[in-house]
């Protein structure tokens, strides 16, 4: 057995607890994101999400920002920026094709909106945004219509550049997870047939010449039919981790994560499959994961882990060494 975390959060104290409206179906902490000495955090059911920023130790709320109507929120921050997706925004006369607002920091005390992105080719139930990521002045954007958007800041955000697979098949869901590190971009297509139905694939793209050419496919060496492998992706470096929720090798939907490196002559090659230490039978381990490239530090997120009776309390596993990784 590949064996994976050596640490599990399921909980752990803190130094200040922060709330927002306390209404009934606000939905506050349904997306976060952190980065230095901010964070931002949605609260879905009120169409809001909440800078923080922490002085003198303490987490105080520095923004508050309102959102148009949307259904669903996904943040992410980095240094002195934050872009909010949302998935089911409308646009160009069109419904749920989704936006992307991108706020930036002055450095002193305020957070303000810089634009609001939108795709060259609004669509009905495009989803634009579900998942995004973004370094420096490049945002990667998932959808719902087998493809990903990649927008960049030169004088001016636009989108330059929509990326489908070179195999695509309707309903692989290609576009469903994204990010993106440097020249190198992760898409998960996690309904990809390649070994059975949904047993999902994710592509690599690396920018060349001004564009992003496919760069290979990642599937796993023991990928089956239901293994959801590209539901969740991060690329982070020389290392991409891509969660595969469906996995039954220790259990019916006990999940697994695999990692991948790239070799020397721009390949991607696996070199792990990540498990839960106490994996069960629907944990749903890979559901969400990310990994730093640099102390090749994994994370993981099992949403339906169940603690001391209490049914789907979630976990998060920690795998906290290249040697354990490649173990």
């Amino acid at each position: 057995r590949s064996s994976a975390a050596s640490d599990v959060y399921k909980r752990q104290s803190q130094d200040t607890i922060v709330y927002g409206a306390e209404s009934v179906g606000a939905k506050f902490g349904r997306s976060v994101s952190i980065s230095g000495n901010h964070f931002i955090v949605t609260e879905q059911g009120v169409d809001k999400a909440y800078i923080y920023d922490r002085f003198i130790g303490i987490w105080r709320k520095l923004e508050t920002l309102t959102l148009p109507s949307s259904s669903e929120l996904s943040v992410k921050i980095y240094n002195n920026r934050a872009i909010i997706g949302m998935r089911t925004a409308d646009n160009g006369g069109t419904t749920n094709n989704g936006a992307i607002q991108v706020y930036d920091f002055d450095g002193l005390a305020t957070w303000s909106l810089t634009d609001t992105l939108t795709t060259n080719d609004p669509t009905n139930n495009a989803y634009v945004g579900g998942r995004a990521d973004f370094i420096n002045d490049k945002i990667m954007a998932s959808s719902g219509i087998n493809a990903a958007y990649i927008f960049e800041n030169s004088v001016n955000w636009s989108q330059s550049e929509k990326l489908t697979p070179n195999d695509a098949v309707t309903n692989d869901n290609f576009g469903y997870s994204v990010s993106i590190s440097g020249d190198y971009a992760v898409v998960g297509a996690y309904r990809n047939d390649d070994f059975g139905s949904d047993s999902g694939a994710a592509y690599i793209f690396r920018f060349v010449n001004n564009q992003r050419v496919n760069n290979g496919k990642l599937v796993p060496t023991d990928g089956s039919a239901g293994d959801n492998f590209g539901y969740s992706v991060h690329i982070d470096g020389n290392f991409a981790i891509v969660g595969a929720y469906g996995n039954d090798e220790m259990g019916s939907n006990a999940g697994a994560a695999y990692v991948f490196e790239k070799g020397f002559r721009g390949n991607w090659f696996q070199v792990a499959k990540l498990f839960s230490d106490d994996a069960m039978a629907n944990d749903n381990f890979g559901r969400s994961v990310s990994i730093n490239g640099s102390s090749i530090t994994a994370v993981v997120g099992a949403e339906y882990v169940d603690d001391g009776g209490n049914n789907s309390v979630g976990a998060a596993y920690v795998s906290v060494s290249y040697t354990h990784l490649r173990a």
